[in-house]
């Protein structure tokens, strides 16, 4: 590798790290004194992309925001931030955003919002534990420690936020002994809300991520010939193994998961209409009615909703567990698509005002990241909006 392609590929991962809103300050410096220095003329440039017109295209939309935000004082786009686009395409990527059908030259008309990132910000750990008697803690502010014992269960929420379910234990000082007798299970469910996320441990040591808007409700001891929970939104699973008692997992109502031991995903998100079963390591099979499939690692189980069962051979496993390891991820999915993702991880409303673009798009930001990032991206794919409080609306 030369010395001229190192420095390309050294700036392509310091202008997506930019974007990503995940840039250490170090390597914003580094990235700053090569901006000073930038010369785009000794780039490669996109197939087919004549360099004097890319030139002028990217340092138009420049220009074009900097005249927005000096006549709106709203928060806009960073020259760099800009530039940290033009350098992925110059650099003949142009792969972490952008559309899989080329967009239309369309004139910037919407300014970033002032400061949006105050009033809507990502979401974090948050949810509500429903115990067997009706009774609610709030999770995200309740103290460590010992939290309820359901039976002979101990609840405990540990240092690192997990709430985790610990058999055949008794503490007088339990915050609820509201124990039933042992035959009747007795039943939890922990919710997390929009803008919300939470992991448990459950009472087999089995391990649960939960992302935004989703439920899985559970029993405080496994003492059946087999492990039920029920689920509702997305919920990752590492199961722990044991061969006498099977892991079931109802979705929805609608259809369910066999488990012996294994790693997998469920989308099960009303408003996406499809419900999604992705194996990661292991076996599941996936019933709906009298109809069954068997999953090998990869593969995803989609009920569609016609109720018909189909299986993807070759899942996007990065993408469907991304948002499991701090990312969200877009593969080629249209805008409404990607704004339900973001409506339910930032907590906010979307409204579209007239046609919006049948564009697919593909990238993908930490999920740390201020709103602005999203409108940012939003912004440079020329799709146009507003932020009316909580809400972002989205115009052609």
């Amino acid at each position: 590798m030369t010395d001229q392609q190192s420095n390309e590929q050294r700036m392509h991962e310091l202008a997506r790290k930019w974007q990503e809103g995940t840039i250490t300050p170090q390597e914003r410096l580094e990235f700053d004194q090569w901006f000073d220095s930038f010369d785009d003329s000794k780039m490669a440039k996109p197939a087919g992309e004549n360099p004097e017109e890319l030139r002028e295209r990217l340092y138009a939309s420049i220009q074009t925001r900097e005249k927005i935000g000096q006549r709106t004082g709203g928060r806009i786009l960073s020259i760099r931030w800009t530039v940290a686009a033009a350098v992925l395409l110059l650099l003949g990527s142009a792969a972490w955003w952008r559309a899989l059908r080329p967009a239309r030259s369309l004139p910037v008309v919407a300014a970033a919002p002032r400061h949006p990132d105050k009033v809507i910000v990502p979401g974090s750990n948050k949810a509500i534990l429903t115990l067997g008697n009706g009774s609610q803690l709030i999770l995200d502010s309740a103290k460590d420690g010992l939290l309820a014992q359901q039976g002979s269960t101990m609840i405990m929420k540990e240092k690192n936020g997990v709430v985790r379910y610990g058999g055949n234990a008794a503490d007088e000082n339990a915050a609820d002994k509201n124990a039933a007798d042992d035959t009747a299970p007795l039943y939890n469910t922990i919710t997390t809300p929009r803008g919300g996320q939470y992991s448990v441990s459950l009472p087999d040591g089995s391990k649960v991520w939960l992302n935004a808007a989703s439920s899985i409700r559970f029993p405080t001891a496994f003492t059946g010939v087999s492990r039920d929970v029920e689920v509702q939104g997305e919920v990752y699973f590492e199961i722990a193994p044991d061969k006498t008692k099977p892991f079931r997992v109802a979705v929805n109502k609608k259809m369910d998961v066999e488990v012996l031991g294994t790693e997998f995903n469920v989308m099960a998100y009303e408003e996406e209409g499809t419900i999604k079963t992705t194996l990661i390591n292991g076996a599941v099979r996936v019933v709906k009615g009298n109809e069954g499939r068997v999953l090998r690692p990869g593969q995803q189980a989609q009920l569609r909703p016609d109720g018909i069962l189909h299986t993807l051979n070759n899942a996007d496993i990065e993408a469907t567990i991304a948002w499991k390891n701090g990312r969200t991820i877009f593969a080629g999915e249209d805008i409404p698509t990607i704004m339900r993702k973001v409506s339910r991880w930032y907590d906010i409303d979307v409204e579209y005002r007239g046609n919006i673009t049948e564009r697919k798009f593909t990238g993908g930001i930490a999920r740390n990241s201020d709103i602005s990032v999203v409108l940012k991206i939003l912004e440079l794919n020329q799709i146009h909006y507003s932020v009316e409080g909580k809400k972002i609306v989205l115009m052609p």
